[in-house]
């Protein structure tokens, strides 16, 4: 995407925070536009997420970006708070490996931004594609379960991704995979201010995200990084959850689909990718486990139930949904 594209977007070398000069348009979707900058202080490229919710806004001359109408701007500043607030929150915890680091946020241009280091290298869609459309099982596996085991470290936390897919995962040069983009579905403004079309990655979101008070929790982040896997073993995009329970299962088993994945492996993915979230791995521990040891591992323990609260502003209509954490107790 190039600067004449979109009215939305900065201008080439305009300066954020007094330090950051725009190179480039790197992508935009619902929630915001995204931007290859250098820091003049270090000389370094970063990325830069600038919170632009699509259809509520619109730029001024001077650049500064304003609600569309009163209803948009209420919508607008409720989401405005959410991006920062988690921004702070992600910014503040360890660097991991296989997540991209949130180093800072900043308010400019009557919105938000968010300061991501730079990775080198290539989507996870645009790795597979180059070798011919599809991955063997056992390099698809190599490559995404160390991300896997990051995303416990975060769950643990009560921190979701909710945006789990091959475009929002890098591949670098030295054959590392990097998540990007962590809690991109965290900051929208709400599913009932937007077009599902708009917020929803199709294929790689499970049910419970159609749904304006679905409960979700890691068994979410489970179905789209099953999904992933999917995608890149067998080079077809699942159905639409939502498709999957209304009537026969169009979502064709891995081996059909040509996939060379071994039989106990397969049943292990496709549990993961079960429509009704209650049948899935609850949480990312026993995807990981059962995918080391071949054979399906669940914690024994369903008992434990933690309620957390993501949309603590005050402000919050309810409709950001629930996020629950279930049967986190021992092993078996």
């Amino acid at each position: 995407m190039n600067f004449s594209e979109n009215v939305l977007t900065l201008r080439q070398n305009s300066i954020l925070n007094g330090r950051y000069i725009i190179q480039k348009v790197l992508g935009q979707d619902a929630f915001g536009i995204t931007y290859l900058a250098r820091d003049y202080q270090t000389g370094s490229f970063v990325v830069i997420k600038e919170y632009c919710p699509e259809g509520i806004v619109h730029r001024t001359a001077a650049f500064v970006l304003l609600p569309v109408s009163s209803l948009a701007e209420s919508t607008f500043m409720k989401g405005k708070r959410s991006f920062l607030r988690e921004g702070k929150k992600l910014s503040e915890l360890n660097r991991n490996p296989n997540i991209v680091s949130i180093l800072e946020t900043f308010e400019e241009h009557n919105t938000a931004y968010l300061t991501m280091e730079y990775v080198e290298g290539k989507t996870l869609s645009e790795y597979v594609r180059e070798r011919g459309g599809r991955l063997h099982w056992g390099e698809a596996l190599t490559l995404l379960l160390p991300v896997m085991e990051a995303l416990t470290s975060f769950h643990a936390m009560g921190i979701l991704h909710r945006n789990i897919s091959p475009e929002n995962i890098m591949v670098t040069p030295g054959r590392e995979a990097m998540l990007l983009d962590f809690g991109a579905a965290r900051y929208n403004t709400g599913a009932r201010s937007q077009s599902l079309d708009l917020i929803l990655n199709h294929g790689f979101a499970p049910c419970e995200q159609y749904m304006i008070y679905g409960e979700q929790g890691p068994w979410t982040d489970v179905y789209s990084m099953a999904a992933t896997l999917y995608k890149v073993i067998t080079g077809i995009t699942p159905p639409d959850a939502p498709d999957r329970l209304a009537g026969p299962d169009p979502l064709k088993r891995p081996s059909q689909a040509g996939a060379d994945i071994p039989d106990e492996y397969e049943e292990i993915l496709l549990k993961a990718l079960s429509g009704d979230s209650a049948d899935r791995f609850q949480n990312m521990e026993d995807f990981i486990r059962s995918l080391q040891s071949g054979r399906i591992d669940v914690s024994q323990n369903e008992e434990d139930v933690i309620i957390i609260n993501f949309e603590d502003d005050e402000e919050d209509d309810g409709g950001g949904g629930s996020t629950i954490i279930r049967g986190q107790g021992g092993t078996g």
